[in-house]
């Protein structure tokens, strides 16, 4: 990729990870590691051997090295070889080993590199594309290298094997068939439907042809390039709520505003839903089926806004106010935090 590529200032890339731990384990033995920088991206994500604490340690281990060593200017071949010297052998298998996938963007243009994991769907318009890879020989390991140029409302489709091989021996001869994944995923997911609610739907997939018990630990990750959709919230200390919602144009470089004044409480309830949003990556699914002001409010923030401008009165903000005020400034302040954490980029405004 060259260098200082820049993303255009109206699209931005959104992330959705949902993963879950094989059926009587208590953690999930893939991992996935995020960094940003700017309009930048680099998303690892690793599955190691076997399943439970081992393979959650060698997949956090994997993830984290290649991200850091990633960052840092190593090759591949470099990468692998410090890995592979980091990773506890199991004593199962008296192994260490660990399968990866990277993807790194710069600009529009997207550096894939994949270890032994299940091939990355790429998909646009709800077709799923074939995109050109070229082998890389380390030693005994083989890895595949594409670089791809993505545009609005394209996705890319990482996983571990725990969705290839769904259903192995029980509803599947040999796991979820390549084919039947790529036409159930241009049948079910659309350009519009944010990273997280993509990701979710291929979990859901996987879920049913094991019968509703996971046979392994299951990951996956989804960049989608996207429009960005700035919604402006204004804050009101007042315990009635109102949702209201126009569309309008800012002087920003965002083609799109969404302006959006809530009540106190109807905050509060919107964090008590971010909060279980954050922590359930199967929710995305669920969104919509309630129709009271804080759902309507999670989903706007969750799946439509790529940026959101939390706007506070100068009173609410003000110290030694009225205790409604004070606690309206402090679910204000938790509010920005968990939408960072939700991957929106977050401003906040006194007025």
């Amino acid at each position: 990729m060259s260098d200082g590529k820049r993303l255009e200032q109206n699209l931005c890339w959104e992330i959705g990870i949902v993963r879950e731990a094989k059926h009587g384990e208590a953690v999930c033995g893939d991992s996935v590691v995020v960094k940003r920088s700017r309009d930048r991206v680099r998303l690892v994500l690793a599955d190691g051997l076997g399943s439970g604490i081992q393979a959650a340690i060698a997949s956090t281990l994997t993830s984290t090295l290649v991200s850091q060593l990633t960052e840092a200017g190593l090759s591949v071949g470099e990468s692998m070889c410090t890995v592979e010297k980091a990773l506890p052998v199991t004593k199962k298998h008296n192994l260490a080993y660990s399968t990866f996938t990277l993807a790194s963007t710069e600009g529009r243009e997207v550096r894939l590199v994949q270890y032994d994991n299940p091939p990355a769907v790429f998909m646009r318009d709800g077709v799923s594309l074939t995109y050109p890879t070229t082998t890389c020989q380390f030693g005994e390991k083989t890895v595949l290298e594409s670089r791809l140029t993505m545009k609005g409302g394209d996705i890319l489709i990482l996983f571990s094997d725990g969705i290839s091989e769904a259903g192995r021996g029980v509803t599947t001869y040999s796991g979820w068939d390549r084919g039947e994944m790529e036409d159930y995923l241009s049948r079910n997911i659309g350009p519009e439907d944010d990273a997280r609610r993509v990701a979710a739907e291929v979990v859901s997939a996987a879920q049913a042809l094991d019968l509703y018990e996971f046979h392994d630990d299951t990951t996956v990750a989804v960049l989608r390039l996207r429009e960005r959709l700035t919604v402006d919230l204004r804050v009101e200390a007042e315990d009635g709520s109102l949702l209201t919602e126009k569309e309008g144009r800012c002087a920003s470089p965002t083609p799109e505003n969404l302006c959006v004044t809530c009540g106190r409480e109807t905050i509060r309830e919107t964090i008590s839903l971010l909060e279980r949003y954050l922590h359930d990556g199967m929710m995305s699914l669920r969104m919509g089926e309630e129709q009271d002001a804080a759902s309507a409010l999670l989903t706007l923030l969750t799946e439509r806004a790529s940026d959101v401008r939390l706007r506070l009165s100068a009173a609410v903000s003000g110290v030694g106010e009225k205790a409604e005020e004070s606690d309206t400034a402090e679910l204000t302040l938790r509010l920005r935090q968990l939408l960072e954490e939700a991957g929106k980029t977050v401003t906040l405004h006194l007025n």
